[in-house]
């Protein structure tokens, strides 16, 4: 049996196209906790969810450049990282995540 190894990630996902939702990951990564940060050159809000390819400011949490989301905590569990994504309200802004992440080993 593969056993789980937890280790700490980070990454910045810029959205070219207003309206393109992006996941943060594939299904190999499982989150196990997460906060998002809107960067602070971003010209608006940046968003997150988990509304499969449409998170937007109806449908997802806003946060305003500069601002850092609360700890989303999955533990003792995880979800996949393609059941997160991401979207902003200007083209061309960021959105940054720090998380802890487990992928089988083998």
């Amino acid at each position: 049996m593969a056993t789980k190894q937890a280790r700490f990630y980070t990454d910045v996902i810029n959205i070219d196209t207003v309206g393109t939702a992006e996941a943060i990951g594939t299904s190999k990564l499982h989150i196990q906790w997460i906060r998002f940060r809107g960067l602070p050159g971003n010209k608006g809000e940046v968003y997150y969810g988990n509304k499969a390819g449409d998170v937007a400011s109806t449908t997802g949490m806003p946060l305003l450049p500069g601002e850092y989301s609360k700890v989303l905590d999955f533990r003792p569990g995880s979800i996949p990282a393609d059941m997160i994504f991401v979207d902003t309200a200007n083209d061309d802004d960021d959105i940054a995540f720090e998380a802890m992440v487990e992928r089988a080993a083998g």
